[in-house]
């Protein structure tokens, strides 16, 4: 007897985004008025200020034959809709009740139409509209997630052996990210050093974990020690120059999470505190350039990763889990984003 077949229904996202905030034609009008002096010229301007207004009502009152809409397929499972409203965001920001009103009435009608899930807008969007999120995705979660591709990558770009290089891990209060990354970690490298506080906790939790794959940890508190001798730092702690003696000597190169003060290495180190991402040509061919001036590359990459999830992932700790975490990474690649430089 043949199983029968599950069908999931494809989950619909929406990014809106809004017309450029330049008004030529009638500010233009406006201005020809007052700098000229000709009386038949300024018949004609007033002819064509009024034309221009009429325009823009007319425009103000069509419906959604301008909005702009394009579909782009992640897999079978998820579509993400890339939606431009025919409304300038200066206009929405003041908070005409007429413009929130067509705004939500576009919405409405393209969600309803397209079966779209969620409608997602950006962050400098002022005003509330309804059945709308607005972006929370700083790049944040993304950044937290790869750091065993950013290590990868730095290793690559430098020409270290990352099998024989001193990577240290420095502890902050939280222990779940600094497991999972060591726990990424363990297959690809011999050697970390583990800066914490809980020792006896770290300890414990990580013993199976390297008589499983044979990864040796050291554990020490001792940050001065690990800065001056290590290679790469992954740091979730907050480490501060009240904490030092004296600037440091270090070739390390800092992967920044936590608290970190720069001030604290000699020139010519490197602290790194985020991610530039290339979407890749799947992206960017879909992708008209005005959303850019509304969404960055990394927000976007974030948006589309989090929503392969079947739960709701909003922050980096509905994240914090080693399976959620590998399969995250694992996304980004086969979606062809690209680590493309750091912050």
């Amino acid at each position: 007897m043949k199983a029968a077949k599950v069908y999931v229904k494809m989950k619909n996202i929406a990014l809106i985004y809004f017309t450029g905030d330049s008004d030529k034609g009638a500010n233009e009008v406006r201005n020809n008025i007052l700098f000229r002096g000709d009386i038949r010229a300024n018949f004609g301007n007033i002819i064509r200020l009024l034309f221009g207004i009429f325009q823009k009502l007319k425009r103000a009152f069509k419906g959604s034959s301008s909005v702009i809409e394009k579909k782009i397929e992640i897999d079978s499972n998820l579509g993400v809709y890339i939606i431009k409203l025919p409304i300038k965001l200066s206009k929405l920001n003041k908070s005409r009740k007429f413009v929130r009103n067509k705004a939500e009435k576009l919405i409405c009608k393209i969600c309803m139409e397209k079966s779209i899930d969620r409608c997602i807008v950006p962050t400098h969007l002022k005003v509330v509209l309804k059945n709308c999120k607005k972006s929370s995705f700083t790049g944040n979660i993304t950044y937290n997630v790869l750091g065993e591709l950013i290590l990868k990558d730095i290793c690559e770009k430098k020409g270290y052996n990352i099998r024989e290089i001193d990577i240290a891990v420095i502890q902050g209060e939280d222990d779940v990210l600094p497991y999972i990354v060591i726990k990424l970690l363990s297959p690809i490298v011999k050697f970390i050093t583990l800066v914490t506080n809980y020792r006896e906790k770290m300890n414990n939790k990580l013993e199976e974990l390297c008589d499983d794959t044979g990864l040796s940890v050291r554990i020490t508190n001792d940050v001065e020690s690990v800065l001056e001798n290590c290679d790469l730092v992954i740091n979730y702690g907050n480490v501060k120059s009240s904490n030092m003696n004296n600037k440091i000597k270090s070739k390390a190169i800092v992967i920044n999470y936590g608290e970190f003060e720069d001030t604290l290495l000699e020139d010519k180190n490197t602290v790194i505190n985020g991610i530039d991402i290339d979407l890749g040509k799947k992206y960017l061919d879909g992708f008209e350039k005005d959303i850019y001036k509304f969404y960055s590359p990394i927000e976007i990459a974030e948006i589309i990763l989090t929503s392969k999830f079947h739960k709701c992932i909003n922050s980096l700790y509905d994240l914090a889990d080693y399976i959620v975490v590998d399969s995250f990474k694992n996304n980004f690649l086969e979606e062809g984003f690209l680590i493309k430089g750091y912050l």
